[in-house]
């Protein structure tokens, strides 16, 4: 090989060393992106995977996220089961959506379970200072209910535990929680 083509070669390999370099320092050591920056409040995400199984066998999973934003919370869930059925196995998908405030109360949510490829029900639902109102869906029908709550707060099967924490009710003492189970 020529002098002037092992020059070129390592002047290029020097170089695409460098770039990498820089990117690999710019995606780890980088300044924070201008758009996070922009939103209110610190942003923080948590998120939690389960395996479901009957007996030994796994027969689906399950994932809660937890994202703070500001005075915020959403909360996602997805869970993915195999279900038999007599004409063989289906997997059911049940998912929903909740955003509440920062003491893990609910403002809104939407829920919705189906089997992979078919239709199924949706709820939606915002809770007012003293009602909460559902929009029911299925393929048929669609309906609104409205529930009162007589002024307290709704809370998830997920999140009671830290909303008992936060409130530390002395103890012995007796007090409720109202909450919203989609099962």
């Amino acid at each position: 090989m020529s002098k002037t083509i092992k020059i070129i070669n390592i002047t290029v390999f020097c170089i695409w060393i460098a770039l990498l370099a820089l990117l690999l320092h710019r995606q780890y050591a980088g300044s924070p992106m201008e758009k996070q920056q922009a939103l209110k409040g610190p942003v923080n995400k948590a998120a939690y995977w389960y395996d479901i199984y009957s007996g030994t066998k796994k027969v689906g999973y399950a994932s809660y996220m937890f994202e703070w934003v500001g005075d915020e919370i959403i909360i996602r869930y997805e869970q993915k089961t195999k279900i038999k059925q007599e004409d063989g196995e289906k997997i059911l998908i049940d998912s929903y959506r909740c955003l509440s405030n920062s003491s893990y109360a609910i403002k809104s949510f939407e829920y919705s379970s189906h089997y992979e490829d078919e239709k199924g029900i949706k709820v939606t639902g915002e809770v007012d200072s003293d009602a909460v109102v559902f929009y029911l869906e299925t393929s048929e029908k669609r309906k609104t209910y409205r529930t009162s709550t007589k002024g307290k707060d709704i809370y998830l099967p997920t999140t009671f535990i830290p909303a008992i924490i936060q409130k530390s009710p002395p103890p012995d003492s007796v007090f409720t929680i109202s909450m919203l189970d989609f099962i």
